[in-house]
């Protein structure tokens, strides 16, 4: 999803269903890195949990400020162990 998503008032009403009904555990921000090659996308990843939050319970915010040079072959191997 793209960080803009955390940041702005649009998406209010999806906002507020994830933090009710869902747990956040991890909220990974990529700014403005090239993710995906030469294209500025601002992407971060949520992941969440399907239970319901409550006061012991807390996120973690990641901000990722540099990407690993063999990012692309780290992510490949990955899926090949995966599938």
């Amino acid at each position: 999803m793209p960080n803009k998503f955390t940041q702005t008032k649009y998406g209010k009403g999806l906002k507020e269903f994830i933090l009710e009904n869902y747990t956040i555990q991890r909220l990974v921000d990529f700014g403005d890195l090239k993710v995906f090659g030469n294209v500025t996308t601002y992407p971060s990843i949520m992941v969440i949990r399907k239970a319901r939050p409550n006061k012991r319970t807390k996120g973690t915010y990641v901000r990722v400020k540099s990407l690993a040079p063999d990012i692309e072959k780290r992510i490949c191997d990955h899926q090949d162990a995966t599938e």
